[in-house]
């Protein structure tokens, strides 16, 4: 059988050489391009200026992006063992310029990043270093924006539309991986999906995010940075990846499209402004047990809604009449499920000083409440 496959091989190869030696040209012979026979094939020459073109403009997306990402470090003042103030570096993270007048410069980063510092230095190359100032933070959205003076700044980040953003598209994270020595890394990916929701806990309790997916490489120190399509726009803020074990290529990003809204709102107001609704510690209906149930009338069918515990003294909810173990089951036309659907429907879709209409059930009956939201939510309060 050896010897069989042999004599084939063989034959196969005195076969194709005659091919081989009349096509191939010596390196030292010019091809006559007039000649068919030496043309390169149209698709062949699309692909390989497609690639170089890919390439450049990968190339340059960086470079340009790369002039307006910053470093970022947070001090804190400690007491050493001598009783002596200091500032203590706390944390680093990336952030980038997207807005600049003739005398701010405006930095987009995470909350995360900033929040509790007392001094805050933005590194814009290891030659020069600012001192920043928080115009605004918002721990819910985990966004922040800083300023610096916008002497000597030279260029922003374009902004992109997230809302244009596809599965599968390439894009790049830039930021500060492991810290300041890996400054500007650059790192590839793809969009993995254009919507995620990541519930996380935040100091008001359970919130969620709205994230785009990316497996283009997210490590600590990344955070606030920018995700880069290949025009050099921004289009999401890189924030959070999962780290679980046996985990890769999970990152997450805020998209721009909200994040410039909120980041608008900080600058001019200094706060994302949230309606406050007055309730303590409410509880998800699909928690309670029957026999509690059974005890405020509750029906049977209603599995969704939010139960009222303690309500805070001349709250707009205490103003409306709601109380305690009413459930609230609509805010206006839109039914509510649990204590994150409530939260979500009324920081996204009420304004401060506007009135809502509240459907709860109170000892088995439905009633109907109407409630001015004319007080804003402090970062302590639900």
């Amino acid at each position: 059988m050896r010897l069989k496959l042999y004599t084939i091989g063989t034959f196969l190869f005195i076969l194709f050489v005659p091919y081989i030696f009349n096509t191939v040209i010596p390196v030292n012979k010019k091809l006559d391009s007039t000649d068919p026979k030496n043309k390169i094939p149209s698709s062949i020459e699309t692909n390989i200026i497609n690639s170089l073109t890919i390439e450049e403009k990968r190339v340059n997306s960086i470079k340009e992006a790369s002039e307006a990402v910053v470093g970022i470090i947070s001090f804190k003042q400690e007491y050493n063992i001598m009783d002596i103030n200091q500032s203590t570096k706390t944390g680093i993270g990336t952030g980038f310029i997207f807005k600049k007048d003739s005398h701010r410069a405006y930095i987009l980063t995470n909350n995360h990043v900033i929040e509790g510092a007392q001094k805050i230095i933005v590194e814009l190359n290891p030659e020069l270093k600012l001192e920043a100032k928080i115009i605004g933070s918002d721990p819910l959205t985990d966004l922040a924006v800083i300023e610096i003076p916008s002497k000597g700044i030279k260029s922003t980040l374009r902004i992109g539309d997230s809302d244009k953003v596809l599965t599968g598209q390439s894009v790049i994270a830039i930021g500060n991986p492991l810290g300041l020595s890996f400054s500007d890394t650059a790192t590839l990916g793809i969009v993995s999906s254009v919507s995620r929701t990541i519930d996380i806990q935040t100091i008001i309790g359970p919130w969620f995010l709205e994230v785009i997916q990316t497996d283009a490489a997210i490590n600590p120190g990344n955070s606030g940075g920018p995700l880069i399509n290949l025009d050099g726009e921004v289009i999401g803020i890189t924030s959070l990846k999962i780290t679980s074990s046996g985990v890769e290529g999970l990152g997450f990003a805020i998209p721009i499209n909200k994040a410039m809204v909120l980041a608008n709102n900080l600058i001019s107001e200094g706060e994302v402004k949230r309606p406050f609704i007055g309730l303590v510690d409410p509880i998800n209906v699909e928690y309670l047990s029957n026999n509690f149930k059974l005890e405020f009338k509750l029906p049977n069918d209603i599995d969704k809604g939010v139960m009222v515990q303690k309500i805070v003294r001349n709250s707009p909810a205490d103003k409306a009449g709601v109380k305690y173990g009413d459930v609230i089951i609509k805010v206006n036309d839109t039914d509510i499920k649990d204590l994150k659907n409530l939260r979500q429907y009324l920081f996204e879709d009420i304004k401060l000083n506007e009135k809502a209409k509240l459907t709860i059930i109170r000892d088995g009956t439905l009633l109907t409440k109407t409630i001015f939201f004319d007080q804003k939510l402090n970062i302590n309060q639900s």
